[in-house]
């Protein structure tokens, strides 16, 4: 899991480090195993969850960091169902630099996956071009 500290490292090892683009995979972790059952059922049961946590204390690291202009999220495949969470975490923070790409194209398998990261790249899209702002101060 991508934690604060690795972005707090991030903006210390790239002195011109302006914008930071992440994928909420990266704060994904494995679930806790259940406290009763075999350990058979604790396989079967073990599923990746989003440390929403992480989350926001990485977005917070970030933030703070006098350079940052723009964090962009993206949100996509099995991570979907979370973008309200991570709406609300961004209307927490209140930061106009906070970005997110609700990316709703299906992912059904990491093969998908590169195939889209390929066909992105030739088509020029990328976290920049689609994240949009999650929240935004009132005028």
């Amino acid at each position: 899991t991508l934690t604060a500290e690795h972005v707090v490292r991030f903006f210390d090892t790239m002195p011109s480090l302006t914008h930071l683009g992440l994928d909420v995979l990266d704060f994904s972790r494995f679930s806790d195993p259940p406290d009763e059952g075999s350990r058979e059922d604790a396989i079967v049961r073990e599923v990746r969850v989003l440390d929403l946590d992480a989350l926001d204390r990485a977005l917070r690291a970030a933030l703070r960091h006098p350079r940052t202009q723009m964090v962009a999220l993206r949100v996509g495949g099995d991570w979907l169902s979370y973008w309200p969470d991570i709406e609300r975490i961004a209307m927490r923070l209140q930061d106009a630099r906070v970005f997110g790409w609700h990316d709703t194209r299906p992912m059904r398998s990491w093969v998908r996956e590169a195939a889209y990261s390929t066909a992105d790249a030739w088509a020029g899209r990328t976290v920049w071009t689609e994240a949009r702002q999650l929240w935004k101060p009132a005028t």
